[in-house]
């Protein structure tokens, strides 16, 4: 979307600098969020049998395969469609938030991990990641959630505990 506009930014009695915006939404327009999920309303028309999980404006893809060699061909297949509707599409994709994992019984001790490149990088696998909230590990236990959640209830815990000290004035 071309603007090619200048644009300030004011919150109570402090404003930013004037900017020349030639591309996109403002940071932090209410309408950026809308138009992005219009503008990618016919993404997954693209890309048939492959399964997206969208939410807001984070993007995850689910392969499935018994077969190593057969996985690594749709992935490689889909990565390319991907940079290939990205730039058509004039999107830019921040490599430093991606990241995969692969999904495996807690006995396996050598997952299936295939090499996964998009725009020449290789994307990193983790062993543990944050999905909607969620804690979720490659071997698909609690382990990680139950210790964010613990650590949280905690520090509130703590912080409860602190305020009963605490004298009205």
């Amino acid at each position: 979307m071309q603007t090619n506009n200048n644009n300030k930014n004011l919150l109570h009695k402090y404003s930013s600098l004037l900017r020349l915006n030639s591309n996109g939404v403002p940071l932090g327009s209410i309408l950026g969020l809308l138009l992005f999920l219009i503008y990618i309303n016919g993404f997954l028309h693209h890309f048939l049998g492959i399964n997206f999980f969208l939410y807001a404006d984070n993007t995850n893809i689910l392969f499935l395969d018994k077969e190593e060699m057969k996985l690594q061909q749709k992935i490689t297949l889909v990565m390319k469609q991907l940079e290939s509707w990205f730039s058509i599409n004039d999107l830019t994709i921040n490599i430093d938030k991606i990241c995969a994992t692969s999904f495996h019984p807690y006995q396996k001790y050598q997952p299936i991990k295939p090499l996964i490149t998009l725009k020449n990088n290789i994307i990193v696998y983790k062993t543990e990641l944050k999905f909607l909230g969620l804690n979720i590990t490659e071997t698909l236990t609690w382990q990680a959630q139950i210790h964010s959640l613990s650590t949280s209830l905690c520090k509130s815990y703590y912080l409860i505990k602190s305020l009963k000290y605490i004298n009205e004035y």
